[in-house]
């Protein structure tokens, strides 16, 4: 049959088969089917292949790719790497479904970061990590000793931990290594705060004092409280201390002078357990500055006048429930803390210091019957960190997004607790806004145990992290 010819027959045989029903045209197929030879079989193979298997992925424009990757768990979303080169290329490239995977998984990524891979690494490494985390074996332990007395105050500030004991005295040491750095004589010590200048101190004999963080002499010692002083913070530049003591009264005191500014009003004939001072949040107002403290159910807030420290405003919060529990944090112009209601959930309250009474009251995890929450150490935009306590002691690393416990590590170390939340403190708390990759490491929480001596829990390298940083340092270069 020459060309011509084959080609006016084909079109006939088309003509034809357009005029078939559905039932002719499979009875038709069906008959060239058995006609055709291992050749002909082999092209309509691969003819239909093409025709019935359309890889959506591949064909599909890249943003309505990217729209439908969207909608797949990171699980998932690793599997399709393994599909084919081409899958595991494009999936490669979709650089803002990483970064939204990161985001709910409570990871940080920098914001100019574009490169894909490099995300993903961010991601597995920091997938690992929390794994780790789950099983326990992310932390290291460590034992300080030195003081003879029962240790009633611990304070952290970039790498270092202060100790203040019974035994009139307070160590300062290094929290990587361990190594006593310095030792001051005091009094007996119930709350202490540091920085490179000044070392302050409150105490059980009703006073405070203020000492030289280099050669340990006493600066000024404060005298007014008639009862034990629980809770200390001050601030330099603003030349403003803050004691809160058993007597139910705020003193405000002159850092350098020792004279008192101040007495603020009663708690309701409670101890004052915990005080803290901020001055000018969120680039306010410099005339103004604020004072928190917190007694066994209520929080108050007084606003000052910077020159003459006369009282402003204050406002309340009182727990509708149980009892608050130890710890207060202050974020810039944001305060923290806990509660637990009548079914034993445990709730993150947050507020403004200029709209004390506007609370955003955040549920962060339900405990166990047989647990009771003893403190409250810390959140960020991520996780929160409670100590809890049940059969046995743990702290407990809570996702925001979903309330799952992240992590519940157990306490091995018979620890001193207190109900001013004062013997034990988290370390470092970058990693509360989003692991990074970075901001697991040096301390994560201290404590004092009923022996004398401080337990240091830190983050520890694994073998597998090392190399995850390597090959990221690797991607970054």
């Amino acid at each position: 049959m020459t060309d011509m010819n084959f080609a006016e027959w084909i079109e006939n045989v088309g003509n034809c088969y357009e005029k078939l029903t559905n039932d002719e045209r499979n009875q038709a197929l069906d008959y060239l089917i058995q006609l055709s030879d291992a050749s002909q079989l082999y092209f309509l193979s691969k003819k239909l292949n093409c025709l019935l298997k359309r890889d959506f992925i591949v064909q599909l424009p890249r943003e309505l790719t990217f729209h439908l990757l969207q909608y797949l768990d990171p699980r998932s979303l690793l599997h399709c790497c393994c599909v084919s080169r081409q899958w595991n290329a494009i999936i490669n490239s979709c650089c803002g479904v990483w970064r939204d995977i990161c985001i709910k998984a409570g990871i940080v990524v920098d914001s100019e970061q574009k490169e894909t891979r490099v995300i993903k690494q961010v991601y597995l490494k920091m997938v690992q990590r929390m794994r780790h985390l789950r099983q326990g074996c992310v932390f290291e332990s460590m034992m300080l000793y030195g003081h003879t007395d029962r240790v009633m105050a611990l304070y952290y500030h970039e790498g270092k931990i202060a100790t203040g004991s019974d035994d009139r005295s307070v160590r300062v040491w290094d929290g990587d290594t361990g190594t006593c750095l310095k030792i001051f004589q005091t009094h007996t010590v119930s709350d202490i705060k540091f920085d490179d200048s000044y070392l302050v101190t409150a105490s059980f004999d009703t006073t405070a004092a203020c000492w030289d963080m280099d050669s340990g002499e006493l600066l000024q010692r404060y005298t007014g409280h008639v009862a034990a002083v629980f809770s200390i913070d001050y601030n330099d530049e603003l030349d403003v201390l803050v004691t809160g003591s058993a007597d139910s009264t705020v003193k405000c005191w002159a850092l350098h002078s020792g004279a008192i500014l101040r007495t603020l009003p009663q708690h309701r004939s409670a101890w004052i357990t915990q005080v803290r001072l901020s001055w000018n949040p969120q680039g306010g107002s410099t005339d103004k500055y604020f004072i928190l403290s917190r007694d066994v159910g209520s929080v108050h807030m007084w606003q000052m006048d910077r020159r003459s420290h006369e009282m402003c405003h204050n406002e309340e919060w009182t727990n509708p429930y149980n009892d608050l529990v130890p710890g207060l944090q202050l974020d810039g112009g944001d305060v923290s803390f806990a509660t637990v209601d009548t079914s034993n959930t445990c709730f993150v309250v947050r507020t403004s210091l200029r709209r004390m009474r506007e609370t955003e009251r955040r549920r962060s995890c339900a405990l166990s019957k047989d647990a009771c929450l003893e403190g409250f150490l810390g959140c960020g935009a991520h996780f929160d960190v409670l100590l809890c306590r049940g059969d046995q002691s743990h702290i407990n690393v809570v996702r925001h997004s979903t309330g799952d416990v992240v992590a519940s590590l157990p306490l091995n170390v018979d620890y001193r607790p207190s109900k001013r939340g004062s013997t034990y403190t988290l370390g470092e708390c970058g990693w509360l806004d989003g692991l990074d990759g970075l901001n697991d490491q040096g301390l994560f929480f201290a404590t004092s145990v009923r022996d004398n001596g401080v337990y240091l829990l830190k983050w520890r390298r694994t073998s597998d992290d090392v190399a995850a940083e390597k090959e990221l340092d690797e991607s970054f270069s």
